[in-house]
C-alpha cells in the first residue's frame, strides 16, 4: 500500500511499464478496424457480420425430402435459389472482414450420429434441411484464423437449431464444440474473468468466452489482451435483439432501410440497455413456406401461379437477385460517403447511440468482393460515430441521399469528472518521465 500521493503515482507508473513489457498490442489493424476503437465497450462497438453464414453455395447439399413445384427448376437450382445465402465460406469471410456469424445447427436427419452439421432448415423443417460439413470443422476454421490474426475478436451466434425429436441443445454440448479447439471456455462474469487474465503479464492462450448478458464495462483491448478473442452465445435472443420479424417476408427491398430505421425510433431507452442489437439487412418471401407441403400436381399449379403473383406484386426474387438490391441500398461504402451520402442503418444506428445503446452487428447475405468492402467501410464509419459518442462529441448530422431521408441527431457533450481526473494524472506522469 502506497502511504503518499508520489508514491503512489511511481507505483502506477511503475504497474503501466511492467504490462507494456510484458505483452503489447498487435501492430496494425487491432481491436477490428482502429486502434481507436479499442476501448470502445463492446456494447457501443458494431460488427460486420453475415446472415445464414453457413449456407454457402457449392457446401451445402440437397434436402433428402423435397418437391420442388416448378416443373422447369431443377431440385439443385432451387436449393441454389432459396436455400444459399453466401458464396464465401467461413475462412474467406474472416478474410474479407466479417466478425459476426450467424448459423443455424442441424442434428444427423436420420438420427444415427451426434455430430452436428452445419445447415440452412427452412421452416425449422429438419427433413427439408439442407447440409453442409460437421460444424466442429467451422470452428477448428476459424481457430486456425484467429491465431494468425492476433488483434482480432470473432462472434458466433446460433440462430436456429434443428435435431431429431425436437430435442434442445444444451449448453454444454454447443460450448464443447469450441472448447475442442480452444480449450475451457469462461462461462462466469466476463468482466471478472477478463480482469483476472489481465492481472497475469504472461499472456493466456487463445480461449473463448461464453456471452449470457450485455457485458457494460469490457471493451475489445480488455478481449484482445486476456485473449479471450472467440466469443460465443448459447441462444443469440438471450443477449442480442434481432430485427426479424414478420415484417421482412414480402418486404420491398427499397423499403427495408425505412423499416428499420423505425425500428431503432421506436425501441425504448431502457429496453435499448438491456439488449445488443442485430441489424438484420435482407429481405424473405414467406409464400416458400406454401411449397414445401406441396406433393401433388394439382397443388404445384395452385401454389406455384400464387408464387409467381407473388414475385411479381413484390420485385422478390431468389436470395442473391434481393441481396443484390439490399446491398447496393444500403451498404454504402467510402465512395458514397465522400459523396456527402450516408445509409438508413447508419441513421439508425446514431439514433440507437442516443438511446444508450448501439448495432452490435449487421446481418448481411452475400457478402464478397465490393460488398465486402462496402461494409466494412460502413461499419467502420458506425465504430467512428460511437468512438464520437463515448467522447462525448458531437454526432454527425446525416443526410440520407440514397432515399431522400433526413435525420438530425446531435449528442449533448458530457464532462465526465473521472476523464478529467485521468487526462490531469497522464500529464503529471508525462512531465515526471519528462
Amino acid at each position: 500500500m502506497c502511504t503518499s500521493p508520489w508514491q503512489c503515482l511511481f507505483m502506477l507508473v511503475q504497474l503501466a511499464q511492467y504490462h507494456t513489457l510484458a505483452w503489447e498490442m498487435p501492430e496494425g489493424m487491432p481491436c477490428n478496424g482502429s486502434p481507436d476503437f479499442c476501448d470502445l465497450p463492446l456494447r457501443m462497438i458494431t460488427l460486420p457480420g453475415t446472415h445464414n453464414s453457413g449456407a454457402v453455395k457449392d457446401v451445402l447439399d440437397k434436402p433428402k425430402e423435397f418437391y420442388v413445384p416448378m416443373p422447369d427448376w431443377s431440385l439443385e437450382k432451387f436449393v441454389d435459389c432459396y436455400y444459399i445465402n453466401q458464396n464465401l465460406d467461413y475462412t474467406a469471410q474472416l478474410d474479407a472482414g466479417v466478425r459476426f456469424f450467424d448459423v443455424d445447427i442441424c442434428g444427423s436427419v436420420d438420427g444415427d450420429t451426434d455430430t452436428l452439421f452445419d445447415c440452412h432448415p427452412p421452416n425449422n423443417d429438419l427433413e427439408l434441411a439442407s447440409y453442409g460439413g460437421p460444424f466442429a470443422d467451422t470452428v477448428a476454421a476459424m481457430k486456425q484464423w484467429l491465431d494468425r490474426n492476433d488483434g482480432e475478436v470473432v462472434v458466433v451466434a446460433k440462430s436456429n437449431v434443428e435435431l431429431r425429436d425436437n430435442a434442445g441443445l444444451d449448453t454444454q454440448r454447443w460450448v464443447s464444440l469450441f472448447e475442442a479447439e480452444f480449450g475451457p471456455c469462461s462461462t462466469g462474469n466476463l468482466l471478472t474473468e477478463t480482469f483476472t487474465r489481465n492481472a497475469n503479464p504472461a499472456r493466456p492462450a487463445l480461449s473463448c468466452a461464453v456471452l449470457t448478458e450485455v457485458p457494460t464495462s469490457v471493451t475489445m483491448s480488455s478481449l484482445i489482451r486476456a485473449n479471450l478473442r472467440m466469443l460465443i452465445m448459447h441462444n443469440e435472443r438471450d443477449v442480442i435483439r434481432s430485427t426479424w420479424s414478420g415484417k421482412y417476408e414480402g418486404l420491398q427491398e427499397n423499403k427495408l432501410g425505412t423499416h428499420l430505421h423505425n425500428l431503432a425510433i421506436e425501441t425504448g431507452e431502457d429496453r435499448a440497455r438491456e439488449r445488443l442489437y442485430a441489424f438484420d439487412v435482407y429481405t424473405s418471401i414467406s409464400v416458400s413456406s406454401k411449397l414445401h407441403d406441396c406433393k401433388g400436381l394439382l397443388c404445384w399449379k395452385s401454389t406455384w401461379k400464387t408464387f409467381t403473383e407473388y414475385v411479381d406484386t413484390f420485385e422478390v426474387a431468389c436470395n442473391k437477385k434481393r441481396a443484390e438490391k439490399v446491398n447496393k441500398d444500403l451498404l454504402l461504402g467510402s465512395e458514397s460517403a465522400n459523396e456527402g451520402k450516408c445509409s438508413d442503418v447508419e441513421v439508425a444506428h446514431q439514433v440507437m447511440l442516443n438511446k444508450g445503446s448501439g448495432i452490435f452487428a449487421l446481418k448481411v447475405d452475400y457478402v464478397e468482393g465490393e460488398t465486402a468492402q462496402d461494409l466494412v467501410a460502413m461499419v467502420r464509419r458506425m465504430n467512428e460515430a460511437s468512438v464520437r459518442k463515448q467522447r462525448g462529441e458531437s454526432l454527425l448530422v446525416l443526410h440520407c441521399n440514397a432515399t431522400e431521408m433526413s435525420v438530425q441527431i446531435s449528442a449533448a457533450s458530457i464532462c465526465n469528472p473521472g476523464v478529467v481526473q485521468c487526462a490531469l494524472l497522464m500529464a503529471v506522469m508525462i512531465f515526471f518521465s519528462w
